[in-house]
């Protein structure tokens, strides 16, 4: 009777690293996305297989359970805002991207995770911080940071709230 050993090593993002066959991820995150890399060697090392795949994982997409106007904010507790001009660029003072709505009379600014720095946001379920820094070893990338000035008063966004962002196509 030949028995045959084979030695399995997976590689992935985040200094992921198993060596189980069956190699399973049971909860995936945006911190999961990325290549990873499998070498198959034989007991005997006279054989060996290396293959790879890359895991694209996207945020959770969902709708909104109201309907608003492009360009415009709506609050439960102040006067809603309708704004002349979006635009995007990075803040000089944190290096995070953020998106920057100006009206008459008010303006409100969006900063994305540090992921977003140099990509395009994708659309899909953000959740909100009460801090416009964002931890550099916290890979879950849908993090969001919301500040309004309104009559001279500034406001910012409460944690593990949920903000639906998407990409509106113009007419």
């Amino acid at each position: 009777m030949k028995f045959s050993l084979v030695l399995y090593h997976w590689q992935g993002p985040h200094n992921y690293v198993t060596y189980d066959a069956a190699n399973k991820i049971n909860y995936v995150n945006l911190e999961n996305e990325g290549w990873y890399y499998l070498s198959l060697i034989s007991g005997a090392g006279d054989c060996q297989k290396i293959d790879s795949f890359y895991l694209d994982v996207k945020l959770q997409q969902g709708s909104p359970a109201c309907n608003i106007a492009t360009n415009t904010t709506t609050f439960s507790n102040l006067f809603n805002d309708s704004y002349n001009y979006v635009k995007k660029g990075i803040d000089p003072s944190l290096s995070q991207k953020w998106l920057d709505c100006s009206g008459v009379s008010s303006n409100l600014r969006i900063y994305f995770h540090t992921n977003w720095r140099t990509l395009e946001p994708e659309d899909g379920i953000y959740n909100t911080t009460n801090t416009p820094v964002f931890d550099q070893t916290d890979f879950n990338y849908n993090k969001l940071f919301i500040t309004t000035t309104k009559s001279s008063i500034y406001w910012s966004s409460q944690a593990n709230q949920q903000v639906y962002v998407s990409h509106v196509i113009p007419n």
